[in-house]
C-alpha cells in the first residue's frame, strides 16, 4: 500500500476563464490544459490522504474502486484521472483500491476533489512503479476536474510553493501563472461552516457567471495593486458581498466578525461558510464569540501550509 497526503485548496475568490461546453465538445487536451479560472485562496493542513493498493483480480480484468471517507464513490474525478493515467501509460487490467480521507466538508470550497485526485495519482505511481513528474500528474488532475466539472484551477494553487496563493493566469500547472502572499507562521484559518452550495446550480445562469467574472478580475487587480494579506481578505470579502453567492449565514457571520480583532475574513468559494485568518492564540476567543452568536455554526481549524505533497 502507498499513502500520500496533499493540502486542501481553500478558495476565496475566482473568475471563470473558459467556456466548458465548447472545450469539452472536442475534448482536445491542449484546450483543456489551458482552460480554468483565476483567483486566490489558501493551502491548508490537515491534508487529504490517499491510500492506494493494487488488488489481485484473477480473470476479472481491471477495476478501480474509490472510497471517500469510507463510502464507495461512483464516477469520481479520481477514477477519471486514473483512467487517463493508465491510458497514457498503456496499462491494462490494473485493479486498484483507493481510500481517500478528507478532513473538511465536501462541496464547500475546500478543493477536496483536486487534493484527493492528486494524492491518489502520486500514490498510484509509487504503488505501481510508474515514473512520472509531479507536474504531469497535476495536469491529469486538472484535466479530470475540467471533464467532471468539479473544479477549474484548484490544483494550480495546490501545486505552487506558497500558502496564500494567487492564480493570475488560468490553466493547469505548466500553463498557468501562480503567485503568493507571505504569511506569518503563527497564522491559522478558522472556518465557520454551515453547509454546502451546489456550484452547478449557482453557475448555470449566464448573468450570474458574467457578474462573478467581472468582479473576480477586479478583485485580482485590486489585490495585485496592494499585495498584503489584509487587502487580500478585504477584497475577497467584497467579492462575495457583491455577488449572488453570499448567504444569510455568511452575512450574519461577517457582522459578528466586524467586532473582533482578526486579520480578515471571506466566504468560501463556493460554500455556505466563512474562513477567518487570525493569530493562533486568538482562536478560543473568536470560536466562543461565534458559537454564542450563531448556535448552529460548526467551527473548524486549519493551518496554512507551503507543502505540495507528503509521503507517509
Amino acid at each position: 500500500m502507498s499513502v500520500v497526503k496533499v493540502p486542501l485548496g481553500l478558495s476565496s475568490f475566482f473568475a471563470i476563464c473558459c467556456n466548458l461546453d465548447e472545450i469539452l465538445g472536442g475534448k482536445r487536451r491542449e484546450l483543456i490544459l489551458k482552460a480554468g479560472s483565476i483567483g486566490g485562496g489558501f493551502k491548508l493542513e490537515p491534508m487529504v490522504k490517499a491510500r492506494v493498493e493494487e488488488v489481485e483480480r484473477k480473470g476479472e480484468g481491471g477495476r478501480i474502486e474509490v472510497y471517500i471517507n469510507g463510502e464507495r464513490a461512483k464516477e469520481s474525478t479520481t477514477e477519471v484521472a486514473l483512467k487517463i493515467l493508465f491510458n497514457e501509460e498503456k496499462l491494462n487490467d490494473i485493479s486498484l483500491k483507493v481510500e481517500i480521507s478528507i478532513p473538511a466538508p465536501i462541496s464547500a470550497g475546500f478543493g477536496t476533489s483536486a487534493a484527493g485526485t492528486f494524492a491518489t495519482l502520486i500514490a498510484t505511481c509509487k504503488e505501481l512503479g510508474i515514473s512520472r513528474t509531479l507536474q504531469s500528474l497535476a495536469q491529469i488532475t486538472h484535466m479530470a476536474e475540467i471533464i467532471c466539472r468539479t473544479g477549474l484551477g484548484t490544483i494550480s494553487g495546490i501545486f505552487s510553493p506558497g500558502s496564500c496563493v494567487l492564480v493570475t493566469k488560468p490553466g493547469a500547472p505548466g500553463y498557468c501563472n501562480v503567485d503568493s502572499i507571505p504569511l506569518d507562521n503563527d497564522m491559522r484559518i478558522l472556518v465557520a461552516y454551515f453547509g454546502e452550495i451546489d456550484t452547478r446550480k449557482v453557475l448555470v445562469r449566464q448573468d450570474i457567471r458574467e457578474k462573478i467574472n467581472s468582479l473576480g478580475f477586479k478583485t485580482l487587480s485590486a489585490i495585485l495593486e496592494e499585495p498584503t494579506i489584509t487587502n487580500f481578505l478585504h477584497q475577497a470579502k467584497m467579492f462575495s458581498i457583491n455577488t449572488p453567492l453570499k448567504t444569510l449565514n455568511v452575512i450574519k457571520t461577517f457582522k459578528v466578525l466586524e467586532k473582533l480583532e482578526v486579520v480578515g475574513y471571506a466566504q468560501n468559494m463556493i460554500g455556505d461558510a466563512v474562513h477567518i485568518l487570525l493569530a493562533e492564540d486568538y482562536i478560543p476567543k473568536v470560536k466562543q464569540v461565534l458559537e454564542e452568536a450563531i448556535p448552529k455554526v460548526r467551527i473548524l481549524t486549519f493551518k496554512p501550509t507551503t507543502i505540495v505533497y507528503e509521503l507517509e
